[in-house]
């Protein structure tokens, strides 16, 4: 039982410290569905809202498989308290993709 007791608080004292590290931020749209055309271009956006108390330094880069044709327009941004931006991009879709597999 102390044991437990003992654990329990070392994973309680271990969550309160990394909760201040955590940034938190919200972003629209979640998702975001482009119909594949090769050699398509498609420009979007991406809004962010930062629910923090403090300030936040954000830096938009683009990851994955379409990583190499997406293109970001003014990538970092700063946010105060309550604040939001929009992170707009354009892609240039590829002539095609490789096979699954």
């Amino acid at each position: 039982m102390k044991r437990q007791l003992l654990s329990l608080l070392v994973q309680l004292c271990l969550l309160l410290a990394v909760v201040p590290l955590v940034s938190a931020f919200g972003i629209s749209p979640g998702k975001t569905t482009i119909q594949f055309i090769p050699n398509g271009i498609d420009r979007g956006e991406v809004h962010v809202f930062n629910t923090e108390n403090r300030p936040l330094d954000l830096v938009a880069l683009p990851s994955g498989e379409l990583e190499p044709y997406i293109t970001l327009h003014d990538p970092l941004v700063h946010l105060s308290p309550g604040d939001s931006h929009t992170f707009t991009y354009t892609l240039r879709q590829p002539a095609s993709f490789a096979e699954p597999g």
